[in-house]
């Protein structure tokens, strides 16, 4: 009897130790399972994450923090610190909202960590490399290299992972000839797909050093060696890439058409079709580019790929002088979310295509005002394609030599800047314009150019006028400041003031008490002219209307 009253409490203190023990090798062992179906699901939807892949990957975080927190010298403590980095790099790359910025930032804490409190060497390794992995998610190409370098030899597939990691990290970094230098000192491996990815990575090498032609044929030996998935789709993109910066399109199509052939991932896919329009595009089969572009764009509606695609379809439909096709397809573009540069240039060039097909129409439909129209189109011309346009040189110079004096002498002006002429026939130019400009704003402009004194129309001139009414404004002088802008909205140099000048003579008539049909015919004018500034936007509050022009 005395023997069972000494044993139980031992027993009972076994079997809270087991109790304990099962605890956390539980919660371990359940958060590991949901990082495990994370990846899983990644594995199934690689194109777009789904929410239950948050959901799982955020049970892993909770259960390998849980286990650091209470369980912190149990066994698994150092196996739970690793899968903590693994979870966190996961969600960052697998994030549906922001960058996974923190995310990669706190995986690499959590590396440093297992890597700090593990005597296992194995397991030390597993969190460089993940380490390396997270730094280069965040763009930190020398920390990813220390990391992946600092990975020993112990376990021979992980140490050639490691440098596989080192290459592509190194390349990232702009340094091909030290990832080849790696590469030369690394073994053959005995698995195909090793070797299939180290060949890879040294055609990617050539290229980045220019040696397109050799890095073509590694990047088909290694399509070769991977036969299928995802390294394949890689490795024959590369050499399609490789083939179009040898301005070989056609060998490009044929790699592009193999994968098109097989593929069923819509990124991917679109990838795909987004090189096939690059390489018909240098090839000079414009239909079959326009039509890989769009193929790309509309499998792709949420990323880089896609967004590409639509913008080099718009520059190609504009290049055909297809404008109002060009307009659309960047306004689709504009119209989707993301921080892409290329929806950034859809924004900027479809106003300037707006702007140059809405002066285009005017130039079509007016007599009154044709040579500005005309002045106009050739600079916008000038903005989109270059100094060098020939319609919009050509423009110039029939503008300079016929239109009347004020669109001549913006024309000469502009000639001088963009002609290939000596600096003493440009200011040839110059004077001709400014014999032709003494009463508008560029004379005084030109004034200063070619350090001459102010002319005698100085006073009069829109610039000049608009300042001087202000200051009678101030005054109270509102008649006074009404008379001088009122007559200087007669000259065709008013037009180069923009809206003030008209918003400057309906305050100062208003102040004066002119009749309200003159007023009312400010206002208009601004609405019709300046559509969208900020006096526009007053003008049709004031001849009470809504923003949007209605009644």
């Amino acid at each position: 009897m005395g023997c069972i009253r000494r044993t139980l409490p031992v027993a009972l203190a076994v079997l809270a130790l087991i109790t304990v023990s099962c605890a956390y090798y539980n919660t371990f062992y359940n958060a590991r399972e949901s990082y495990q179906e994370a990846i899983e699901l990644a594995r199934q939807n690689p194109d777009d994450p789904v929410s239950m892949e948050e959901n799982l990957l955020d049970e892993a975080v909770a259960g390998a923090a849980k286990v650091l927190s209470v369980y912190p010298e149990s066994r698994w403590a150092d196996d739970a610190q690793l899968l903590l980095g693994d979870a966190l790099l996961q969600s960052g790359r697998r994030t549906l909202t922001g960058s996974g910025t923190s995310d990669f930032s706190e995986a690499m804490m959590a590396y440093s960590s297992a890597i700090v409190m593990t005597e296992d060497q194995e397991l030390r390794d597993r969190a460089s490399i993940g380490m390396g992995m997270a730094a280069m998610e965040l763009g930190r190409y020398n920390d990813a290299v220390a990391s992946f370098a600092s990975v020993t030899e112990e376990e021979e597939e992980l140490f050639f992972r490691s440098r596989l990691h080192l290459m592509e990290a190194l390349l990232l970094d702009r340094r091909p000839m030290v990832a080849l230098q790696v590469a030369d000192s690394m073994r053959t491996p005995g698995s195909d797909s090793l070797l299939a990815e180290l060949t890879l990575l040294k055609g990617r090498a050539f290229m980045e050093m220019g040696a397109a032609d050799s890095a073509a044929v590694l990047a088909l030996e290694a399509g070769s060696r991977f036969g299928r998935g995802e390294g394949y789709y890689r490795a024959l993109t590369t050499a399609a890439e490789a083939y179009l910066e040898q301005e070989r399109p056609a060998m490009a199509v044929q790699v592009l058409d193999r994968l098109l052939a097989g593929y069923r991932s819509d990124l991917e896919t679109a990838a795909i079709a987004l090189l096939n329009g690059k390489a018909r595009e240098l090839s000079g089969d414009i239909s079959g580019a326009l039509l890989s572009y769009r193929s790309a764009a509309d499998l792709d509606r949420y990323r880089e790929h896609g967004a590409e695609a639509l913008y080099r379809r718009a520059m190609l439909l504009e290049e055909r002088d297809r404008i109002e096709d060009a307009i659309s397809d960047l306004a689709e573009l504009s119209g989707r979310s993301g921080d892409y540069l290329w929806i950034r240039l859809a924004r900027d060039r479809k106003k300037d295509l707006e702007l140059l097909l809405e002066y285009t129409q005017e130039l079509e439909e007016t007599d009154d005002d044709s040579w500005l129209y005309t002045l106009m189109v050739a600079e916008k011309r000038i903005d989109l394609y270059g100094e060098e346009d020939p319609e919009a040189l050509e423009a110039l110079s029939e503008v300079s030599e016929e239109a009347p004096g004020m669109e001549r002498a913006i024309a000469m002006v502009t000639l001088s800047e963009i002609l290939p002429i000596s600096r003493d026939s440009s200011r040839v130019l110059l004077q001709q314009a400014y014999a032709l400009s003494d009463s508008g704003d560029l004379a005084t402009e030109l004034e200063d150019r070619l350090d001459l004194p102010r002319g005698a129309a100085y006073e009069s001139r829109p610039a000049v006028v608009l300042e001087r009414a202000w200051e009678m404004m101030d005054e109270f002088r509102f008649e006074e400041a009404w008379s001088m802008l009122d007559e200087v909205l007669e000259s065709p140099w008013s037009r180069m003031s923009g809206p003030e000048l008209l918003w400057a003579a309906y305050l100062a008539g208003e102040g004066a008490r002119i009749e309200d049909g003159v007023l009312e015919d400010y206002l208009t004018e601004l609405v019709r002219e300046y559509p969208g500034s900020e006096y526009a936007i007053a003008a049709e509050k004031r001849l009470g209307r809504d923003e949007r022009g209605g009644q």
